[in-house]
């Protein structure tokens, strides 16, 4: 009865595992962004037209004013997908290390993933936008993960 809990913790583990690298990697596809700089505006500008009178002939030769509109271009906060944001590195970095927290022994490499994922979502993702809400399940799911393992194993006495 005790190794099939061990095997049904293990069997819940690597499902809790899969699911936030399924996370990270929908992340990946998500807009991220920073709030207040998704875009910003270029001022227009005026320019004079200009008359040079031509003596010879008693006239004047005009040129016409000419108006540059202002426009809007996109900011470093735009909206984008985690793949086109520096988020990628932190989210790419997430699976490579959930892989090896699978494969190892030591689930260091989740708590580290679970690090990358929060720092990840705070610095290029302040505007809480659906990738970063998704990369910040992903990091729940492993601390949830990574307590899991901590928290120390109930014994039942056999009758």
């Amino acid at each position: 009865m005790v190794e099939s809990r061990a095997s049904a913790r293990i069997g819940r583990s690597r499902w809790l595992l899969l699911a936030a690298i399924g996370l990270c990697v929908l992340s990946l596809g998500m807009p991220w962004g920073i709030t207040g700089a998704e875009t910003g505006f270029v001022p227009g500008f005026y320019t004079a037209g200009s008359c040079i009178p031509e003596f010879s002939s008693g006239t004047m030769s005009c040129s016409p004013g000419f108006l540059a509109p202002g426009m809007v271009i996109s900011g470093p906060g735009a909206l984008g997908p985690g793949a086109g944001s520096p988020a990628r590195v932190a989210l790419v970095a997430a699976i490579v290390l959930i892989l090896v927290g699978m494969r190892s022994a030591s689930r260091a490499p989740l708590i580290i993933a679970a690090l990358a994922l929060t720092v990840a979502a705070v610095v290029y993702g302040s505007g809480l936008r659906s990738g970063t809400l998704v990369a910040l399940l992903a990091a729940a799911l492993l601390v949830m993960e990574w307590r899991r393992d901590r928290a120390p194993a109930t014994r039942t006495a056999a009758a």
